[in-house]
């Protein structure tokens, strides 16, 4: 089932290009990296006083993206090791070993994120 589309009213369908100096560039990337939205939601929160479209992710969220992303990296090495295993006959210790200690990394990293350090 495909995605509903979205009403004419909330589609950001038109686009709005002006020109700027290098170092109004890197002032605009400053201000908004400092408030944590993108540059267009930053422009359009200034302009219209629209709210931004997404909240920046606070530290914990952000170490619980990034791990979540290597569980992520770590479930494609298991199952590349167990394509290998049953398709070829061929895994070394070694490679069993580093992904085990990848994943108690990652597990750590996961539970310092929820735990807050505690």
């Amino acid at each position: 089932m495909a995605r509903p589309t979205k009403p004419a009213a909330v589609k950001l369908s038109k686009l709005v290009q002006f020109r700027i100096t290098e170092t109004e560039l890197l002032q605009l990337e400053e201000a908004a990296a400092a408030s944590g939205m993108t540059i267009a939601d930053l422009c359009r929160s200034r302009i219209i006083g629209s709210k931004p479209r997404r909240q920046p992710a606070d530290p914990i969220r952000r170490e619980q993206i990034a791990a979540l992303g290597k569980l992520g990296n770590i479930r494609s090495d298991i199952n590349q090791l167990l394509k290998d295993r049953w398709a070829y006959k061929y895994v070394t210790p070694e490679q069993v070993s580093k992904t085990f200690a990848d994943l108690e990394t990652a597990a750590d990293a996961i539970q310092t994120a929820l735990s807050n350090g505690n």
